[in-house]
């Protein structure tokens, strides 16, 4: 069915609306398209109608060769470009996809579904430049969508512009307040840029919205926060929260042991770190972390026994770990 309204015409067309790059399934739904004036005569081809039933059922090969077609026909409508680039990107066809979108934005550059699915696909190439212009292009013309927001924040990410990534986060927070995704991904740009305040208030929402979340980097990280503001107490809270829930993470119980090793907890802080090796799933990130702890704590031996298997594991992470070590050494006399 199509329907025109105030210059917008509304067409059942499939399109991407997750969260992920890869495929996310066939979701039907009303595409709004610019479309000034009377719409024009592709929106009552027949081969267009065929590529919308072809759509619904997922049939994205079928729905190639009727975009095809429409294309040789109308060559200057934007919209059966954006049918070829999306039935591209559905079947993950990213280099593909790129051509048809780009045509599309050009020729309809008041649409917002071609902007994000060329932003979507550019993505998934590691173009971060063109998926951060596209993404942006998105935002302006539909600022209520909260997925157009984070997809933005996680290009800017990718190009280290981490302060315009937590304003595009914010803003798909303004709409969407109780994501407790969003706001673990807007924590952990936060960590990155060392505001642990920031940290600490956005990872604390998150976990206040989904406290039985099973994401073991809310609680590390949160808990890191609170330990470099010497709330070790609180720190030590956050880890037996997230080894109730996953009693069987390993870094959860290295962690714990750190922040129990800075309250004077040693002999509880040494049975935490052991817990930790303890588990079959122990791998070199434990093995590192428990290195650093022990170290802090003057552990020679535990130390270079975690140094050791940390060899084992990650040959290059032990020599970065001794590297270390011998710049925090002091200086010996000749």
């Amino acid at each position: 069915m199509i329907i025109k309204k105030n210059a917008i015409v509304l067409l059942a067309i499939a399109v991407i609306t997750g969260c992920t790059t890869g495929k996310v399934g066939c979701h039907w739904e009303p595409l709004q398209w610019a479309s000034p004036g009377a719409p024009p005569a592709i929106w009552h081809d027949k081969d267009f109608l065929a590529a919308q039933q072809a759509g619904s059922t997922c049939d994205w090969s079928r729905v190639v060769g009727f975009a095809e077609t429409l294309i040789e026909r109308y060559p200057n409508e934007g919209v059966a470009h954006f049918l070829l680039g999306n039935a591209y990107l559905e079947q993950l066809q990213y280099e593909n996809a790129l051509p048809p979108l780009r045509r599309a934005t050009g020729l309809d550059p008041g649409s917002v579904q071609p902007w994000f699915e060329l932003g979507l696909a550019a993505t998934s190439v590691s173009n971060s430049e063109e998926s951060v212009t596209a993404f942006r292009k998105a935002a302006e013309l539909n600022p209520s969508q909260p997925v157009i927001w984070k997809r933005l924040a996680e290009g800017l990410r990718i190009q280290n512009k981490n302060g315009e990534a937590i304003e595009a986060y914010r803003h798909a927070l303004d709409i969407t307040p109780n994501d407790a995704e969003l706001w673990f991904e807007l924590g952990r740009v936060m960590n990155q840029m060392g505001w642990t305040d920031g940290v600490i208030q956005a990872l604390q929402r998150s976990l206040s919205i989904n406290p039985d979340g099973k994401h073991p980097t809310t609680r590390i990280l949160l808990g890191h926060a609170l330990i470099q503001q010497g709330k070790n107490h609180e720190a030590e809270s956050v880890f037996r929260q997230g080894i109730r829930i996953e009693p069987q993470n390993a870094e959860l119980w290295v962690y714990l042991g750190a922040t129990l090793f800075n309250q004077g907890k040693r002999e509880e802080a040494i049975k935490a770190c052991r817990r930790s090796t303890d588990l079959n799933h122990a791998g070199a990130a434990v093995w590192y972390l428990l290195a650093a702890v022990y170290q802090d704590n003057g552990m020679e031996e535990e130390t270079n026994e975690a140094l050791k298997q940390l060899k084992r594991l990650d040959p290059e992470a032990a020599k970065q770990f001794e590297a270390m070590q011998q710049e925090a050494s002091p200086a010996q006399a000749p």
